[in-house]
């Protein structure tokens, strides 16, 4: 599967964990709604340092997001 695809639908599946939806959670860590709708759709293409803010965001490793 496709790195961005992956890392799509980890987001997913870690915010939908925490009972929240992506709009919330992009409001919540500062985040364009947009983007964060095309990070989740795989779509994006997404620096480390935003990989970086999604982790902390879902308080979990980075790895996390895209293994």
């Amino acid at each position: 599967m496709d790195i961005k695809k992956r890392l799509g639908n980890n987001l997913k599946k870690l915010v939908a964990a925490r009972k929240t939806s992506l709009e919330r959670f992009a409001y919540e860590n500062d985040i364009s709604k947009g983007y964060i709708y095309d990070v989740a759709n795989g779509k994006a293409n997404v620096s480390i340092t935003m990989l970086e803010k999604l982790a902390k965001g879902l308080k979990v490793k980075a790895r996390d997001l895209i293994s």
